[in-house]
């Protein structure tokens, strides 16, 4: 009974996998970038900007266009910002793994 009982273990953890596999995540498209660039804008410099008799207008801008969906305009923005700061960008790209 117990040489079956190892193949079928394997077989059932074998299935459970499979949804995870499934559910890899694809390169991000330009909202989800946009969306990422502005998290990471608001952890880390965003604070500083906000206790800032000056708040930076231009970022401020450049989220607002993220958030109404107009990516295009927000990257570039954000982009620069962070590079400036001496951040690094989040990463766009998914990397396959090997099977």
């Amino acid at each position: 009974m117990t040489r079956f009982l190892a193949p079928a273990l394997a077989f059932a953890l074998g299935l459970a996998a499979l949804p995870a596999l499934a559910q890899q995540p694809g390169p991000m498209t330009d909202a989800e970038y946009c969306e990422a660039l502005v998290t990471t804008y608001n952890r880390f410099l965003g604070q500083s900007s906000a206790r800032s008799q000056f708040p930076d207008v231009t970022a401020g801008n450049a989220i607002a266009d993220c958030q109404k969906g107009n990516a295009a305009a927000g990257i570039p923005v954000l982009e620069r910002k962070l590079r400036n700061a001496g951040f690094s960008l989040p990463v766009r790209e998914t990397y396959p793994t090997r099977n």
